[in-house]
């Protein structure tokens, strides 16, 4: 393919075409960002006059407390109208209202009011006072409203502030429509792009006309240059060829000099230096311009340079190569004065036909050092006096020196060549060389004591030293070991550390025992380290026991053994050793012929035993043995004892005893200390108790860790039933305790009260006195509580374990027993006495709360929460005395679980709590299981014992106080005269109450009656005062409905007059007498009250009334009685279940008794007006017969007044007429017809 021409553009065009595009852009960018300025001025304008519209509008119909929060409904509405009607339109679309926390207070679009937006860059700027404007896209959460209506809106945000607030509470944000702006943005544009692009060309053309003007002069001056250029450049051509040759002569021979590994030096004739290369300048220290045209001997010592000099007039007279290595060496001196050996080099040369001195100087002094060091190191190696053996990397031995070749006897021709392996012993592990070899490799020195063989076979401890050499790079090279024979300093080590050892070990052991005061821990350590003295698996100790004169083993290690086994002083090896006081040593235990048989089959073969003395006395023997653990075929070399073994035995059995008698002291000494502290802390617990269960309960405690027993009792004698009461223990559940008693002699506890004599008992199965408790207990310990010759109570340990008591604890619970007793019987009657003194508080108490109380349910719980408090029991009741059906409830009670309890009744004389209130007598029972008369609450457990105590005031009776409690004779005659004075107490606080109550109650029930009284003033008729009877008393019960039915005269039903609420279409509702619950009332003239009207049997509702009392659940039903009979019924309903209190219904009787009464008198009031008016009427009929003798006048005011007083509509006259015999119309009212005026009718038709 072929290339196409490349477009050559002059000067001219080119700059053309450069200015075109840069001054283009130039104007494209000033018109843009003129075109900016100029539309976000135009935006800013629209945006400000925005601002100052809605601010103008809202601002003062916005209050700070708005900005606080959701906006008022009926202000937002305010709003929302003044924003609609003045702001939204055309040129405003939207408009929102923020409060300071991002809250959105309004919005036209009311479905994003109240919830809470990110808070964007430009509302925290307008909450900060700025108007701020934006071209919003619409994409933030909060312009869900606008997204799909508008494409792009003007967002204006503006500050706040209501009218009289100088601070910005919140903020405007405000959507104008770009559409209505867009034409007077496109005519600015259209005017920013003409003028720029104008004023574009008109540059351009002028700018081109001036460059091309100055090019055409350019080019011309260039040509001319050009011509000038290109003469001189072929003449300086000529020159560089010439220049070039000579620098590449030069740089060749200064590449050689600088190149040189070696100081060069070059000296002239005169011994001055001309040279000299950079190794120089590093050598000497001196820089080239410091060394040039200076004498030689300004590197030369100044002790040298006579010498030097003459050395130099001799070279120079018979100039002759000299090469470095050859003569002796020299020396050179730096720029500092610092010195070093120098190898010379010397060679003639000449120097612009002169001759010159080249000299090559190398520094030599590590290398001397080097030799010297070598020198000295070679022959201390020779010469030490520990041998010294030089390998390959490969372990090849390639030097020794003579200590090597003394040491182990080979020469040192035999010895290269080989390996240490020919001095191996085989003493050492595979695993000891192979980690020898780790070491070295890994580069570091390996320092161990090896036993090697010589080459006689004699073997050797030796101190080896193992070295690795390492070459430049890191890498081994050799391997250099230095060693030293220690073969009789470590055999004298040895005997000394044996010794040492066996030294050392008696002191630690005595050291050890000594600090050892526990009996049982010193014996096993006795027998241990007598086991590591003598290096044997097995041992044992025996201890005399002096009360039968026996040994009795009691530690043993490694033996197929247990301890408790008993010797005689004659009997086996260690019987021997107790009575001859002297060592013993068998061989084989198996043939000895004084062996035990107890031992029979024991495997005992060696054996050594020593007794144990102190003083003299023996304290037991000391026994180590060897077993047979393999067949006698496989047995190489059988233990065998010394008397050396013996001896030392022997000194540690003499510390082994006297560390047990001191061991045995000590325990003496702290048992007696602990018991003697024991009985100061019990005694000072005790003391310190405030009350006697909490004394019995730190005894019981202390005892408890004394004797380690986790059965034990404290019993104390009730004197009122002459039985042991159990006040405390342990391994006794609270189940337990509360109910037990025993009789005195029974069992070893009632025993030890009977006669007040201690008793210990080691095996309780094989006493007779014994009364099994606890299945477990064996052994028994009991001692009485007396005070001079009266047994209170008794304190009894029990033990799992048979013997487990000896006479030392007898004598310790008897000390015990005897100085608790004094102090229990003073904290019991501190106890009482401030059990007397809390409980006249208590009365104090009660009786100046119950003094101040008149709520009848505040009295009770007060009596309830005192009683309970200092009179014991768990369950408190106080029943209340109903004189109508002679039977006591229970009206307040604690302690009684369920509901139960509110439904029990007692009828008077039954029961304890019926007995005390018909004898007006307290009552105490013990045993209430026993008591016939017993009456329990449902679903209570049966009471173990009861007190109950009338409550009389004025010798009325009012009810009854009761206590319980689970555990019988719980309670006393000193309980009984207790809860007797807090009954007196309870009896006129609740009398007080009642008489409150009945008072307080009585003037509700007046001022309810005095209310309809006087709400009755102003009503005259029935009509009038039926609304009024129904109000007051539905509000009496809270009933929601009412209705009056009053008994028509003539037919005798009961129809309905007046409802509550008020209903027109059911006055006229009928019942006939008898007929449901009002026919039923009416006629019986009886409250009636259903409970649940759905299923009382009288119920009978009339259809017009279903609707009505579907809703009903409860009624009552009141006649409505005057002092003949009854003339009506009173209903009110109850939309709940309601039970109506005695109080209610008599209020209510009242009620209607009112009503009945005052509809009675209105009765009587409409008949005497009835009468009255009638007596008129004939008063002026009278008169117009009186006065006129016409008998048409006289009938028509007839006819006037019997309308008037019968409400009739019509009326007419009909006279005889003693012709005809017939009655004809005279004279007539109110007929439609005319038909009347012509009635005729015979007599008796």
């Amino acid at each position: 393919m072929k290339h196409l021409p490349r477009l050559k553009l002059t000067l001219l065009t080119r700059f053309s075409l450069v200015s075109f595009l840069l001054t283009a852009a130039i104007a494209i960018a000033l018109a843009w960002g003129l075109q900016r300025q100029l539309e976000q001025s135009a935006l800013r304008q629209e945006a400000e006059a925005a601002a100052y519209q809605v601010a103008n509008i809202l601002n003062p119909n916005l209050e700070v407390s708005d900005l606080a929060g959701p906006i008022d409904p009926v202000r937002y509405a305010r709003i929302d109208a003044l924003i609609r009607q003045y702001l939204l339109g055309q040129h405003i679309v939207r408009v929102k209202i923020w409060s300071r926390d991002g809250l959105l207070l309004y919005s036209d679009a009311k479905d994003l009011v109240g919830r809470r937006f990110p808070t964007s860059e430009e509302l925290e700027q307008a909450l900060a006072g700025e108007i701020v404007m934006e071209v919003s896209s619409l994409a933030k959460e909060e312009n869900v409203a606008e997204q799909g209506r508008y494409a792009r809106l003007l967002e204006v945000y503006v500050p706040l502030r209501p009218t009289g607030s100088p601070e910005v509470v919140g903020a405007y944000e405000i959507y104008r429509s770009l559409d209505v702006l867009e034409p007077g943005l496109g005519e600015m544009r259209l005017f920013v792009w003409a003028s720029v692009g104008l004023g574009f060309l008109i540059l351009y053309g002028s700018l081109f006309t001036l460059v091309r003007n100055a090019s055409r002069e350019l080019v011309r001056r260039n040509e001319e240059s050009a011509r000038l250029y290109e003469e001189a450049r072929q003449r300086l051509a000529e020159r560089e060829r010439a220049e070039a040759g000579l620098r590449a002569s030069e740089a060749r021979s200064r590449g050689l000099l600088e190149s040189a590994p070696d100081a060069v030096v070059i000296v002239n004739a005169d011994g001055q230096i001309v040279s000299v290369n950079a190794q120089t300048e590093t050598l000497f220290g001196y820089r080239r311009e410091e060394l040039l045209n200076q004498s030689i001997e300004i590197l030369v010592p100044e002790r040298f340079r006579e010498r030097h000099a003459e050395h130099h007039a001799r070279f120079a007279s018979a100039p002759q190569a000299r090469f470095m290595g050859t003569g002796l060496g020299k020396h050179g001196r730096r720029k500092d004065g610092s010195e070093f050996f120098a190898d010379i080099a010397l060679g003639p040369l000449e120097v612009d036909g002169e001759l010159a001195v080249l000299s090559l100087v190398r520094d030599i002094t590590e290398r001397r050092r080097a030799e010297e060091t070598l020198r000295k190191l070679s022959s201390a190696v020779e010469q030490t006096a520990d041998s010294v053996v030089i390998t390959d990397p490969d372990g090849v031995i390639q030097y020794v020196n003579p200590a090597f070749e003394r040491h182990t006897g080979y020469a040192r021709a035999e010895a290269i060549g080989q390996t240490p392996r020919l001095l191996k012993s085989g003493r050492h592990s595979h695993e000891f060389y192979e980690k020898l070899w780790q070491t070295i490799l890994s580069g570091q020195a390996y320092r161990a004591e090896l036993m090697n063989q010589k080459k006689n076979g004699e073997l050797y401890y030796e101190e080896k030293t193992i070295t690795p050499i390492k070459d430049t790079q890191g890498n081994i090279t050799h391997f250099v070991a230095t060693g030293k024979e220690v073969t009789e300093r470590k055999r004298a080590e040895q005997e000394l550390q044996r010794r040492a050892d066996e030294f050392a070990a008696l002191y630690e052991i005595s050291r050890d025992l000594s600090m050892q005061h526990d009996l049982p821990a010193l014996l096993e350590i006795i027998v241990e380290r007598a086991m590591a003295l003598l290096k044997v698996a097995t041992g044992a100790i025996y201890l005399y026991d002096t009360a039968r004169g026996d040994l009795v083993l009691v530690v043993t290690h490694g033996l197929p053994l247990s301890p408790g086994i008993r010797l005689r002083p004659d009997e086996g090896a260690a019987g021997y050793v107790a009575q001859t006081r002297q060592p013993l040593i068998v061989d084989d235990y198996r043939t000895w012929e004084g062996r035990s048989p107890k031992y029979e089959g024991v495997p005992f073969t060696a054996v050594l035993q020593v007794p144990m003395l102190y003083s003299g006395e023996l304290i037991g023997v000391l026994s180590l043995t060897e077993i047979e653990t393999t067949p006698p075929s496989s047995v190489t070399a059988a233990r065998k004892y010394s008397e050396a073994d013996a001896r030392l035995l022997s000194l540690f059995a003499a510390q082994a005893a006297s560390a047990v008698q001191a061991a045995r002291r000590l325990e003496e000494n702290r048992r007696r200390l602990h018991e003697l502290d024991f009985l100061h802390q019990t005694v000072v617990a005790a003391t310190a108790s405030p009350t006697l269960d909490q004394a019995l309960e730190r005894i019981v405690t202390a005892v408890g860790a004394m004797f380690r027993s986790q059965g034990l009792a404290v019993f104390m004698i009730d004197e009122a039933t002459r039985t042991l009461v159990l006040r405390a223990g342990l391994g006794v559940t609270e189940a337990q305790v509360e109910p037990l008693r025993l009789a005195l002699g029974c069992g070893i506890t009632g025993w030890v009260a009977q006669t007040g004599q201690p008793l210990l008992v080691p095996d309780v199965r094989l006493d007779p006195r014994y009364v099994e408790g606890d299945p477990t207990t064996r052994g028994e310990v009991c001692a009485p509580l007396k005070i001079e010759d009266r047994v209170i109570g008794v304190i009894n340990v029990e033990s799992p374990t048979a013997n487990a008591f000896t006479a030392d604890d007898l004598r310790l619970l008897s000390t015990l027993a005897g100085q608790l007793t004094t102090i229990l019987e003073r904290v019991r009657l501190l106890e009482e006495a401030q059990q007397r003194a809390a409980e006249l508080g208590a009365l104090v108490t009660i009786g100046r709360r119950l003094t101040g109380m008149l709520d009848l349910a505040a009295v009770l719980a007060s009596l309830l929460e005192e009683t309970a408090r200092i009179v014991p029991g768990h369950a408190l009741a106080i029943m209340l005395f109903d004189a109508a059906r002679e039977e006591l409830w229970i009206e307040a009670a604690r302690g009684y679980t369920g509901e139960a309890w509110r439904n029990f009744r007692v009828p008077l004389g039954e029961g304890v709590t019926g007995q005390a209130a018909a004898t007006r007598q307290p009552a105490l029972i013990a045993e209430a299981a026993a008591d016939p008369d017993w009456l329990g609450v449902d679903g209570m457990p049966l009471s173990g014992s009861e007190m109950a105590v009338p409550l009389v005031f004025h010798d009325q009776l009012i009810g009854v106080m009761n206590v319980e409690s689970r555990q019988p004779a719980a309670f006393n005659e000193h309980h009984l005269r207790l809860l007797t004075a807090i009954a007196d107490s309870a009896a006129t606080a609740i009398a007080s109450a009642r008489l409150f109550e009945q008072t307080r109650r009585r003037a509700a029930e007046l001022e309810v009656l005095a209310q309809v009284s006087s709400a009755l003033r102003d009503a005259r008729s029935a009509e009038e005062m039926l609304p009024i009877f129904l109000r007051q008393a539905t509000q009496v019960v809270g009933a929601a409905q009412g209705a009056i039915f009053l008994v028509e005269s003539g037919t005798g039903d009961l129809v309905a007059r007046a409802f509550h609420p008020p209903d027109p279409a059911l006055p006229g509702l009928r019942h006939h007498p008898g007929e449901g619950i009002t026919g039923h009332v009416a006629a019986a003239g009886q409250v009636r009250i259903s409970e649940d009207l759905a299923r009382d049997p009288l119920a009978h509702i009339l259809p017009e009334e279903a609707e009505r009392l579907n809703t009903i659940r409860s009624m009552i039903s009141l006649p409505l009685r005057t002092r003949e009979r009854t003339i009506g019924v009173m209903h009110l309903g109850l939309a709940e279940q309601h039970a109506f209190t005695e109080e209610e219904v008599r209020l209510l009787t009242a009620i209607g008794d009112i009503a009945a009464n005052a509809l009675q008198r209105a009765a009587l009031h409409e008949q005497t007006e009835r009468q009255l008016q009638r007596l008129a009427a004939l008063h002026a009929i009278d008169r117009a017969i009186s006065a006129s003798l016409d008998l048409h006048v006289t009938l028509n005011v007839l006819l006037d007044q019997v309308t008037a007083q019968l409400r009739a509509a019509a009326a007419g006259v009909l006279l005889l007429n003693p012709h005809t015999q017939m009655l004809e119309y005279a004279a007539g009212r109110g007929f439609r017809t005319r038909a009347m005026t012509r009635s005729r009718l015979r007599l008796g038709e």
